[in-house]
């Protein structure tokens, strides 16, 4: 059975903070309690702060169980799927690594067009329930 909820979110930093409560009350609403919730509620959090940083409105988090993955997926107005890559290790340039961190917890993660921009989404394997 797949649970499923959507949030749009403010074009604002502080939308960070708003997915990962989002994420956390899915995860207790649907009694998923393993080591995976931490990792999804830091996946959420990093995918909200680039759609926020580097797309455009409107953004939303969408959270979604199908036993056994959560799968996050981040929505911004912005079409350009090109833009949405991982940065070198060693690139000196300040920020760009929440791309690294979601891939490192995620996995699969990817990009896709959507009809009113692009969805970047991580699936992450649970395995506890109840």
């Amino acid at each position: 059975m797949l649970a499923r909820t959507v949030v749009p979110l403010p074009n604002d930093l502080l939308s960070s903070s708003l997915a990962r409560r989002s994420v956390r009350e899915f995860v207790a609403a649907h009694q998923i309690r393993d080591e995976a919730t931490d990792a999804v509620v830091v996946i959420a959090s990093e995918l909200v702060a680039n759609a926020i940083v580097h797309g455009t409105e409107p953004v939303a988090l969408a959270v979604a169980y199908q036993e056994p993955e959560v799968t996050v997926e981040v929505s911004d107005g912005d079409p350009r799927t090109e833009r949405v890559r991982l940065r070198a290790a060693d690139d000196p340039a300040p920020g760009g690594r929440g791309l690294m961190i979601v891939a490192s917890l995620a996995d699969r993660w990817g990009v896709r067009p959507s009809q009113r921009g692009k969805t970047v989404w991580a699936t992450k394997r649970t395995l506890a329930r109840g």
